[in-house]
């Protein structure tokens, strides 16, 4: 009896060393999630349901006490702001999230691979800005064009009009001297009979 006892003691320190060896390597799993890993959770995500997801994600991460899987959740946050698919990406958020990944991610594991990450993301993010500033820049360029457009033409129209009152003033003036000139010879050919 008491060899079957000692066989079920150690039958159960065996289990559990095995339970708690799976459930450690779960932890470990979980905890030092690639983003690849990640990347693949969403490969099959259609363009529209981005958003939807997203905000399904920011509940969860508000909702969730554990840090490390909180962490985890911070992870599929910018993995999803940054996604290639995402129709409107928006890599600052995709910045502060794996920023927060890395400062709730206890694990070293996966660091300079977020690392390396959130700098390419901080690099676009930075060429996005630089991309808005060019934009308002061109829009800026593109109404003052069309507001010197409109005033070249209205300066135009108006000198047409100004060069059209000469143009009539000149012929009335050269109809004018023709007049004047023909009198002046009317008049010496007066004088020429009177002398």
């Amino acid at each position: 009896m008491r060899q079957i006892a000692r066989a079920v003691k150690i039958i159960f320190i065996l289990i559990s060393v095995i339970m708690a060896s799976q459930c450690a390597t779960y932890k470990i799993i979980q905890r030092d999630l690639p983003i690849a890993v990640v990347y693949a959770e969403y490969s099959d995500l259609q363009p529209g349901a981005f958003k939807n997801e997203i905000e399904k994600t920011i509940r969860a991460a508000n909702e969730m006490s554990d840090a490390s899987a909180a962490a985890h959740t911070y992870l599929k946050l910018a993995v999803l702001y940054a996604h290639y698919r995402n129709p409107a990406p928006d890599y600052h958020s995709a910045v502060s999230t794996i920023e927060m990944y890395a400062s709730l991610n206890p694990y070293e594991g996966n660091r300079d691979m977020v690392q390396n990450w959130r700098r390419l993301l901080e690099e676009i993010s930075a060429l996005q800005d630089s991309k808005a500033a060019l934009q308002e820049k061109a829009e800026k360029s593109r109404l003052e064009a069309e507001r010197l457009d409109a005033e070249n033409k209205a300066l135009s129209e108006k000198y047409r009009k100004e060069i059209d009152r000469l143009d009539a003033e000149n012929k009335d003036l050269i109809e004018k001297l023709k007049q004047l000139k023909d009198i002046d010879i009317e008049l010496e050919e007066k004088r020429k009979l009177i002398k």
